[in-house]
This record gives structure tokens, C-alpha cells and sequence, in this order.
């Protein structure tokens, strides 16, 4: 049977994954070799006028699409 829960997660991790590696090789090793890291100019426009955009990417990056529920077994009374 194709689908279901282990290919849409299979597909979650890729695109992940991928983030990770950009933003490794745009943002981290610039970083540590001591490069300045500027943001695009459209993106730095939008953050400045709409400053409440920046939650979007810190949410996918800090939760991500699928966030991980704590089964009921593992959670405190």
C-alpha cells in the first residue's frame, strides 16, 4: 500500500534536511570563517516593515511542519 504516515515523513525529513544543509553552507560556514552575513535585501525589506514575519521561519526551523506529539505514556499527570 503506498502513502500513509512513514512516506509523508520520509518526504518531511528531505525537505528538512535540505534546509539544513543551505543553511550550513550559506549562513554556519560563512560564520566561522568570519564572513559578514547579510540577509537577502527583499527579506531584510519585509522583516523591517513587517516585523512579525520572522516567527514563520523560526517556527519551521524550531518546530518544523510536523511537530512531534509526546505520547500520553511519557506526559506528566
Amino acid at each position: 500500500m503506498t502513502g500513509g504516515i512513514v512516506d509523508e515523513t520520509a518526504g518531511d525529513a528531505a525537505v528538512i534536511q535540505t534546509v539544513q544543509r543551505v543553511l550550513h553552507a550559506r549562513v554556519i560556514m560563512p560564520a566561522l570563517a568570519g564572513r559578514a552575513i547579510t540577509p537577502p535585501r527583499p527579506l531584510a525589506w519585509l522583516l523591517r516593515r513587517v516585523p512579525g514575519v520572522a516567527v514563520v521561519p523560526a517556527l519551521l526551523l524550531g518546530v518544523g511542519p510536523r511537530p512531534e506529539r509526546v505520547p500520553a505514556f511519557a506526559r506528566r499527570p
